[in-house]
This record gives structure tokens, sequence and C-alpha cells, in this order.
């Protein structure tokens, strides 16, 4: 009896590894009768396929899902290029094609681990904006609810039959699980919090739900601990090339980054382990206390649920639960996350715009466009920073309603300036940022990760 059931199990792994490994797919992005699409395509164990891009039939370009993180290619019209998709050695292989008919292999990875990425694609063309989202390496459909995120930030002349596309990779399995509380308080516009160090060095430390990554200052990383440079993979024909890495905020961007890791860190009861901060050499101080890190969502988004109690005229809490803390229906809004951010829908004066959501403003944030489209009279704005210490120039108005879910929010006054970031995430004709000065208007903010849905009081 015992060698039957030995003999099924063995039939049945058999059967599973070979179900796992007997093909892959490759996504194609084309061009259709109806516009573009992206066409799952599968491979056969050994099997090679051949894709003329630039020609006939409407092919643009492959999907390559190198790692997680924002790649960008542009694509321009009658330009030839040959990519070749094999599955072998239980590895899907995609190469490029070069003049002198030489490949160079620009991907190698197994099934395995491409079924762990979430991509999102992003697509631009002198006609067209348009989103698609990958889930699990499984499923490609459009995402209408997604800005149309550009890195090149429309520093791109394009013509027509050109095409410029911001790819976006996330790891969709979590590094860890976080649950815990910890305290919040209101100071200057932004919601601060104590971080503790390799249990040892307190911080000061400001949450910032913008942020896709957190940071030290180069006076608060504890002694002892090293720094290091950071670098970025640069993939093309010619080969990978290592690169300095640079992070986009809003009004600049940082370059020559470094990092360093520590061992512990903690908020409140939540102990994050072993973490990656970059640094930078300061931040501002806001009213006599100066901030010295900031916590993003790289550490937030690894608990199901972050259930904020705005802390406007007192002191609140953050809980990183696996379940909601609400205990009644709230106000649903749905958001998407794109490069780190969490972006959600509302109105502006009666018209659909989205937003992003940024605990790490004390205001609100629109382009100049917003000002002219709702005839808003603005005067000398107030002076911010940006990501590279620049002064920002900003004019100052009132919206007359801004709107989020059902609850209408009057007269509130925001910033207005233009910066390459609206144009970047796609808000530079519909949308902005929304800080700290309107979320302070609301009692509970929660983030249902698994959901995707804002619930707000």
């Amino acid at each position: 009896m015992k060698k039957i059931t030995l003999a099924i199990f063995f039939i049945i792994v058999s059967l599973n590894i070979f179900a796992q490994t007997s093909s892959v797919s490759v996504f194609l992005l084309k061009k259709s009768d109806t516009g573009l699409e992206i066409e799952k395509i599968s491979i056969a164990e050994n099997e090679t396929e051949v894709f003329v891009c630039g020609e006939s039939e409407g092919c643009i370009t492959l999907i390559l899902p190198v790692s997680a993180g924002t790649s960008g290619d542009f694509v321009k019209a009658g330009n030839k290029s040959v990519m070749i998709a094999r599955f072998t050695e239980g590895k899907l292989k995609i190469s490029v094609q070069k003049p002198d008919g030489t490949q160079k292999e620009l991907l190698s990875k197994t099934p395995e681990e491409l079924s762990r990425f979430d991509i999102k694609v992003n697509v631009i063309s002198t006609d067209v904006k348009k989103v698609f989202k990958i889930s699990g390496y499984e499923k490609a459909e459009a995402d209408d609810s997604s800005p149309v995120i550009d890195m090149f930030q429309g520093n791109i002349p394009m013509n027509p039959g050109d095409y410029s596309i911001t790819t976006e990779i996330t790891d969709a399995e979590k590094s860890m699980k976080l649950e815990g509380v910890f305290d919040i308080r209101h100071h200057g516009g932004y919601y601060f919090t104590e971080l503790v160090l390799n249990n040892s060095q307190k911080v000061n430390a400001v949450i910032d739900l913008a942020a896709a990554q957190s940071f030290l200052t180069r006076s608060a990383v504890p002694e002892g601990v090293n720094t290091f440079k950071t670098s970025s993979s640069m993939i093309s024909a010619d080969g990978s090339e290592s690169v300095e890495s640079s992070l986009s905020g809003f009004g600049g961007s940082l370059t020559g980054l470094e990092a360093c890791s520590i061992t512990e860190s903690s908020l409140g009861s939540i102990k994050t382990g072993n973490w990656t901060y970059y640094v930078i050499d300061s931040l501002k101080t806001v009213d006599g206390v100066k901030i010295e890190a900031i916590i993003g969502l790289d550490i937030l988004r690894n608990a199901d649920f972050i259930t904020m109690q705005i802390p406007a005229e007192q002191n609140g809490k953050c809980f990183l639960s696996s379940k909601s803390m609400l205990k009644e229906p709230e106000e649903t809004i749905p958001f998407t996350l794109s490069q780190g951010h969490i972006f959600f829908k509302g109105l502006v004066n009666g018209t659909e715009s989205s937003f992003l959501l940024d605990s790490g403003s004390p205001f609100c944030i629109f382009p100049m466009s917003t000002a002219k489209m709702f005839n808003v009279n603005t005067t000398t704005g107030k002076k911010i920073f940006g990501a590279d210490g620049n002064e920002i120039k900003t004019e100052t108005g009132s919206i007359e309603n801004i709107t989020i879910g059902s609850i209408g929010i009057k007269n509130i006054d925001c910033l207005f300036t233009d910066s390459p970031i609206f144009a970047k995430y796609g808000l530079e004709s519909n949308g902005g940022l929304i800080g700290t000065s309107l979320l302070n208007m609301l009692q509970l903010l929660e983030i249902d990760l698994t959901s995707q849905v804002l619930r707000i009081k």
C-alpha cells in the first residue's frame, strides 16, 4: 500500500512540474484595428519565436520584465528591430538582433521568477495615452483607472508613429508582514513620528505616503553604519551598463544616491528588521523640529491595511494590520498604485480629476493650467523647495470645491506651479497632489492594500 501511495505521489509531482515548465508566455505590444493591445503568446519548451517590430502587422515591441523597477523605451516610427524569444533550459530568454546579425540577450528568467511580477505598461503616442496591466505575469488587460506615467516627463519630441513606453514592474510578494501601532503628531503641516534605529537612536521621521522609498539624513545614520553608492542597470542591444541611480521628486531629482542598511528599525510596536534606507545630506527644519527621516510606502505597504487617525489638532495613531480597523462601513474610493504612489479619482469644481495622495506635503498642489481652467485668482505663493533643494516658484489661490467620494471640501487654499512631475504622473491637465491641508479635515484614512480602496471618514 505504501508503494502505491508513493507512486501516485511521484506521478502527481511529476505532472505538476511538467505543467509548470511546459510553456511560458511573452507579451507583445501591438497595433490593432481598434487601437493598441497587448497580446499574450505562449512559447513551448525548446520553441523559438521571432518578432519583427517596426514593419507590417502592427508589432511595436515585446514587454521585457527584467527586474522590479521602472524602465523606459522609445520606439521610433519606421525603425525595424528583430526580437527573438525562446524557452530553453527552463528559462524564457529574449534577445535582440543587432544590425550585424549578432544577438544580445536582454532577459533570462524562469516562469517562477516571472510569476512574481505585476507589470504596468504606459504607452504614449501623438494621439494615444493608454495603460495596460499584467497581473502575476498571467493576464494582460487595459487599465483605465491608472494615470499614464511618463518617465521621460514629456521631454522627448514625438512624431506620428512614435511610441514612448514606460514599464513599471513590482514584485507582487510582500517582503514581510508588518502589524502594530505607532503614534503620529501634526506639526507644521507634517505628520511626525519617532523612528528608532538599531534599538537605540531616536530620530524625527515624517510619514510620507507619496514617498516610494524611505530616507535618512546623513546625520541620522547611526555611528558605525557604513553608506554605499547605489546604481541601476541600463539594458540595451549593446549590453548591460551600470549607471548612477537617481530619484525624481517634486521640483527636481536626486543624483549620486547613497544608501545604508539598518539592522533593526522600530516604529512604536512595529519592527521592520533589516532595512535599506536611502541617505541624503539634509531635510528641512519645520518650526524648530528637524526632519531626520522619511517613512515611505516601501515600508508601510508591507501591511495589508494602513489606518491613520488624522492628528489635526492632537496626537493620532497609525495602525498597520492584516484586517480593517474600522468597525462600520465608511466612504470607499478605489485607488491604483503606480511607481510606489497612490492615485485616486475625485472632482475639482465638478470635473473629474486624478489625485496623488501626499501626506508629505502640507499643501494641495496643482498645475498652473488648473488655475486657468477654473479661473482661480492667484497671488504670489508660499516658498517651497523641491527634492533637489531648489526653490519652486508657486502661486496661491482657492479652489471652490474638491470632492473625494461624497465628501466635498469648499474653498480650500492650494498652491499652483509648473512642474515636470505633473507630466511624469499624467496629472498635467486634470490632477494634482492632495496634501495634509485637506487630509486634516478628515478623522480617519484607511488604505486597504488588499482591495485597493481608500476608506475615509
